[in-house]
């Protein structure tokens, strides 16, 4: 896995609340989707059905090995901050309410190939 999640910063309060990950290398962090998954009550249950209420495909941005990626669950514009020995880069995945409590767990998915399309330009069988 190409990035590392580190913490959760403030979970619960919407105005701060973040998750911030690691690069482990050099990488586009557009090929990277965050899930906020439900437990499930089987172990390896956490991504069925119903118990991934929230998801987060990162936008293409490509980072260095040690770079810090913060996503943030409010409002907000991307931006980036030089540190002194790494960038930060701030992500926002534009929701009303926190996303981090008590039963949920965080997945990161590194997509492959992948392909999709609109629902309404899919032709419908009856």
């Amino acid at each position: 896995m190409k990035l590392k999640i580190k913490s959760i910063h403030s979970a619960g309060d919407l105005s701060k609340e973040r998750l911030v990950l690691e690069a482990t290398e050099d990488l586009d962090v557009g090929s990277h989707v965050i899930f906020a998954a439900r437990r499930g009550s089987a172990p390896h249950r956490t991504l069925q059905g119903g118990l991934v209420p929230f998801c987060y495909w990162l936008p293409d941005k490509k980072v260095a090995k040690g770079d810090l990626v913060v996503v943030y669950t409010k409002s907000g514009s991307t931006s980036s901050k030089q540190n002194e020995s790494n960038t930060s880069y701030f992500f926002y995945w534009d929701l009303k309410a926190p996303v981090w409590v008590e039963d949920r767990y965080v997945v990161i998915l590194e997509i492959g190939n992948w392909t999709g399309r609109e629902f309404s330009e899919i032709e419908q069988a009856s």
